[in-house]
C-alpha cells in the first residue's frame, strides 16, 4: 500500500480547464425541440441525466455516465472573486509598469515566519520607488472590484485585461519571492476560460 505524503492544492489555469474539458460550450440554450441542444448547457458530452439518452463521451446511461466537464472561453478577463484580495495586495506589492517586486535582494532579510506571502507584501508596503525602472509607485484605488490608478487627482481605470498581462509579466523568481511557485500563479486568479460542470 503506497503512503501519502503530502497533499497539493492549486489553482487550474485556462489550459488545464481545457484539457479536463469535454465540449467548449457555445450556446446557453439547454434544448432544441426538446432535444439537448449540441453545443449548449445539456450537451450529450457532457453527460447524461436522462434515461432515454446515452453520453456520448462515455457511452454510459444516466445511471453509469459521472458527468464530464465543459468549457466556455470568456469575451473578457474575469477576477476570480475568492481571490480578489490576494490580487489587491499583489498589485501594490509590483511595479504596475515592469511587473517587478518594489523591493531589492538587500531589502529582504530572513524570513523567519512560515507565511511568504504575507512577508513580501507587508515588506512591500512601504516602497514608493521601483528599483528597476525607477517608476514611482501608483496610487491603487479598488473600487467595486475594479482598480483605479490616481494621479495627479484624475483617476484612470485598470482594465482586468491589463491587471492580466501585469500578472503575466511577473517572473518566476518574483512568483517564488510572493510564495507562489509554477502550478499557482497570480495569473491564475484572473479567469479567462471558465469551467462548466456537468448536467
Amino acid at each position: 500500500m503506497t503512503e501519502i505524503n503530502k497533499i497539493e492544492f492549486s489553482v487550474f489555469n485556462s489550459e488545464e480547464i481545457k484539457q479536463h474539458s469535454v465540449l467548449h460550450v457555445t450556446s446557453h440554450d439547454l434544448f432544441d425541440k426538446g432535444v439537448p441542444k449540441i453545443g449548449g448547457l445539456c450537451d450529450l458530452r457532457l453527460g447524461t441525466i436522462d434515461r432515454e439518452y446515452k453520453c456520448h463521451t462515455c457511452k454510459q446511461n444516466a445511471f453509469g455516465c459521472p458527468g464530464h466537464f465543459g468549457h466556455i472561453e470568456l469575451y473578457e478577463p474575469v477576477y476570480n472573486i475568492l481571490y480578489f484580495k490576494h490580487i489587491v495586495k499583489i498589485l501594490q506589492s509590483i511595479c504596475l509598469n515592469c511587473s517587478s517586486l518594489l523591493v531589492t535582494n538587500k531589502d529582504i532579510i530572513t524570513n523567519k515566519s512560515k507565511d511568504q506571502y504575507k512577508y513580501m507584501t507587508d515588506l512591500c508596503k512601504t516602497k514608493k520607488i521601483c528599483t528597476m525602472c525607477d517608476q514611482e509607485k501608483s496610487k491603487l484605488i479598488v473600487d467595486n472590484y475594479r482598480f483605479f490608478i490616481e494621479k495627479d487627482e484624475e483617476k484612470k481605470l485598470i482594465s482586468s485585461t491589463q491587471v492580466l498581462t501585469i500578472f503575466k509579466k511577473l517572473s518566476s523568481e518574483t512568483n517564488i519571492l510572493l510564495g507562489f511557485d509554477d502550478k499557482t500563479k497570480p495569473e491564475n486568479f484572473i479567469i479567462t476560460v471558465f469551467p462548466v460542470p456537468p448536467p
